[in-house]
């Protein structure tokens, strides 16, 4: 956010450990004495900070209300480090040219290229950062 103001990380599905919980009956405050382990930014320094940081948590979304959401983003961010097949939220990103920065582990059930001609590849901090400033901050940078 400090090379893009006003940036908002938009978060769409079950929060981690959401599923979980809600089977066990549980709610986050509940988790023990290892304090709430729930939601997107817990164990970061974002956590409790979430909305004033610019992350939107937007829950589950209907097909409809995830394609408006989807083709409002600039980019779609897929920092999947562990995968046990095709994340096929990617596909609608793909079918409406929303461009997409993401993990090698991401990109590999669909063979997409590392050639940054249908995604940017990023496996750490640095090239998620430099990938999506340049998605974001260089207009003429649209992938096909």
């Amino acid at each position: 956010r400090a090379k893009v103001p006003g940036l908002r990380l938009r978060l769409v599905g079950l929060r981690p450990d959401d599923r979980p919980k809600k089977l066990r009956g549980e709610g986050c405050a509940q988790r023990g004495s290892g304090g709430a382990r729930c939601g997107w930014a817990w164990g970061t320094r974002f956590a409790g900070r979430e909305e004033e940081s610019g992350i939107d948590s937007l829950g589950f979304l209907s097909e409809q209300d995830m394609r408006a959401e989807l083709t409002s983003w600039r980019a779609m961010v897929v920092p999947i480090l562990h995968s046990t097949g095709v994340n096929t939220k990617l596909l609608p990103a793909l079918q409406w040219g929303v461009p997409i920065v993401l993990t090698s582990v991401a990109a590999t059930p669909l063979a997409i290229p590392a050639d940054g001609s249908v995604a940017l590849i990023a496996d750490d901090d640095a090239a998620f950062e430099r990938h999506l400033c340049r998605v974001l901050l260089e207009p003429q940078v649209r992938l096909s």
